[in-house]
């Protein structure tokens, strides 16, 4: 199991409560590790906001 975690988020000043970590699913992980870049669609994608970094953990 990965997850990502210290996830910073780009809220343009908006007061938001979003998560800071998450389980990375299965489908961005391969022999060769977790794919950040699609990771990082991912998260903006299912948030709605766009993120300024984060660390994945396996």
């Amino acid at each position: 199991m990965a997850k990502a975690v210290n996830v910073k988020w780009e809220t343009d000043g908006c007061d938001v409560d979003l998560p800071t970590q998450f389980e990375i699913p299965e489908r961005f992980i391969d022999e060769n590790g977790v794919d950040t870049e699609a990771v990082s669609d991912w998260l903006s994608d299912e948030n709605g906001w766009l993120h300024d970094g984060f660390e994945v953990i396996e």
